[in-house]
């Protein structure tokens, strides 16, 4: 059986990919993968082939640039489809599908998976004319949040939680919280985005000696000219880092940063790989209320919940709430809830299996 992996992102970018080549691995299946090449380190040993298609030029372009840029995708990789006459393909993202809808459907019809990793505009009317009869004609799709199902068309969906295991594995849950004298590191780590949400936590708790804010990522340097001038002593900054350094910053974390607004269907709905961060490693995340995240946090006890512009008092309330967290009942909600992701793994797997043996 030949499968492709089609998507219009990074590998780096490619959250989860894992649960398809691990699979893939087990089974002894020969997979290529079709993606965009940004920063020159698309690399998985296991991939029979990676066909890259240069999208250095979009790094610091507007959605709209973008997605002209990735238009000029479907040849190159129509091409290779053609050739290589794929069996199945998996579909990552909308945006993806968006551009390859009419292929997929006239050439693959239910022989392809869409993975729905995000918002990307799905109830604009000229994307959901395209997206919905791809959505429709698929085999099977997976969404990484409840809420996606929300603004997408009607069709079978899988919810598949963002949890590596495999690499979370190599950290150690939490069995305790820092002691009151101890200094509390919240972490932001990922790409920096919407960085108006950031700077009023620094103001809020810059030079307060019970915190220390560090922020890792793409995007980084506007937090360090924040800071420049402004005499703040408890911020720490690093650039864009390799996934392989996940493990390096989370083993430090005690708080993971999770505020990027709300208003909006991207972020009102999403589920980030952070969450997942904090329920394997049994920490506290910040998350904005009237997210879905902040209600998947809040219910297993983990999140500090946030009105937007209401960060007034948060150095001494958060520390007070992060002090009287009952560790217990987190670990046994995380635990019950890592099950359910597990479970949501296995249903994939199963889905999988089904294809392999029809092959």
């Amino acid at each position: 059986m030949k499968i492709c992996i089609l998507s219009t992102v990074d590998l780096s970018r490619m959250t989860m990919l894992s649960l398809y080549t691990n699979y893939f691995e087990k089974n002894k299946i020969k997979y290529d993968i079709i993606c965009a090449n940004k920063y020159d380190d698309n690399y998985l040993e296991t991939a029979n082939k990676i066909y890259e298609f240069d999208a250095k030029k979009t790094i610091n372009s507007n959605v709209f640039a973008k997605l002209a840029h990735f238009w000029k995708m479907r040849n190159f990789a129509k091409k290779i489809i053609d050739n290589n006459k794929y069996d199945y393909i998996i579909v990552w993202n909308q945006v993806t599908a968006f551009i390859f809808s009419d292929i997929l459907i006239k050439q693959y019809r239910k022989k392809y998976c869409i993975n729905v990793r995000d918002y990307h505009y799905d109830d604009n009317p000229l994307i959901k004319y395209r997206i919905t009869p791809a959505i429709r004609e698929a085999d099977f799709n997976t969404v990484s949040s409840e809420a996606f199902k929300k603004f997408l068309p009607d069709g079978e969906y899988l919810t598949i939680h963002s949890l590596n295991k495999k690499m979370l594995n190599q950290l150690e849950p939490r069995n305790h919280y820092r002691s009151v004298n101890e200094k509390i590191n919240i972490l932001n780590i990922g790409q920096i985005r919407w960085p108006e949400n950031i700077f009023p936590m620094i103001e809020e708790l810059k030079n307060d000696s019970r915190y220390i804010m560090t922020f890792v990522g793409q995007g980084s340097h506007v937090i360090e000219e924040y800071i420049k001038g402004r005499h703040i002593e408890n911020v720490i900054v690093h650039g864009r880092f390799e996934p392989i350094e996940t493990i390096k910053y989370l083993k430090d974390a005690d708080i993971l940063f999770n505020l990027y607004g709300t208003g909006n269907l991207h972020v009102d709905t999403a589920l980030s790989i952070k969450l997942y961060y904090a329920i394997y490693l049994n920490i506290p995340i910040l998350t904005y209320n009237g997210t879905y995240i902040g209600e998947v946090s809040n219910t297993l006890g983990i999140g500090y919940c946030i009105s937007k512009n209401s960060f007034e008092g948060l150095a001494d309330n958060l520390h007070n709430w992060y002090h009287t967290r009952d560790i217990n009942y987190i670990k046994e909600t995380c635990s019950n809830f890592i099950e359910e992701i597990e479970q949501s793994h296995e249903k994939l797997y199963r889905r999988l299996d089904e294809i392999l043996a029809k092959s």
